[in-house]
């Protein structure tokens, strides 16, 4: 039988097997998932199929492209799933961003931060599209304007943080007292997060 090893790293808890795979969660919202060169062309699912053509990734379980998010999503979906997911419970419209707001939260004020030519993800740009986190930070601020948090901006900003720095790209300082917070240590190796932000 093989072993797992379960531990922190960071902010986030990981999980290493002895067959080299190694996962992190932040308890939140942010994943990773990372295998050893030996699985090419041998993984399927919503991390993609490890191939080295990132355009084949967003596969349903045929292999047909996914017209959507959420179906790509709901055809991954395992059992049991009554426990969280609910197919179809999405509000009519739910998902279009009132133009101001995404015009707003597009910016480098918002989420727009990520893709400032001249801003701390400017090495990272050229690496690692972020077109794909601009859409899902955008997305998710525009899906809880009736009780904006600052807090789900600073994930969708952390995520591209956490894969640049995966790439082995430093990134510029994007926290700030007033923007996302500031990371202080706060002894006997904990990190205490305190969040402060100008709303719009």
């Amino acid at each position: 039988m093989g072993s797992v090893r379960v531990f922190r790293s960071g902010l986030a808890v990981a999980l290493e097997t002895d067959f080299g795979l190694f996962l992190t969660f932040d308890g939140d919202h942010y994943a990773s998932i990372s295998v050893p060169g030996s699985f090419l062309n041998n993984t399927c699912g919503l991390c993609g199929n490890f191939n080295n053509d990132p355009g084949d990734d967003m596969l349903l379980p045929g292999g047909v492209p996914w017209p959507s998010l959420v179906e790509l999503g709901t055809a991954w979906q395992v059992e049991p799933a009554a426990w969280a997911c609910h197919h179809g419970d999405c509000a009519p419209n739910c998902s279009r961003c009132q133009p101001h707001l995404e015009s707003t939260f597009s910016s480098p004020r918002y989420c727009g931060v990520i893709n400032q030519t001249d801003g701390p993800f400017r090495d990272c740009r050229s690496v690692l599209d972020p077109s794909s986190f601009l859409s899902s930070c955008v997305y998710d601020l525009c899906a809880q304007t009736d009780n904006f948090s600052s807090t789900v901006l600073c994930q969708a900003i952390q995520a591209y943080t956490l894969s640049c720095q995966a790439a082995g790209i430093t990134i510029g300082r994007w926290r700030s007292r007033t923007f996302c917070g500031k990371i202080q240590e706060s002894g006997a190796g904990e990190l205490t997060v305190n969040y402060f932000f100008d709303l719009i």
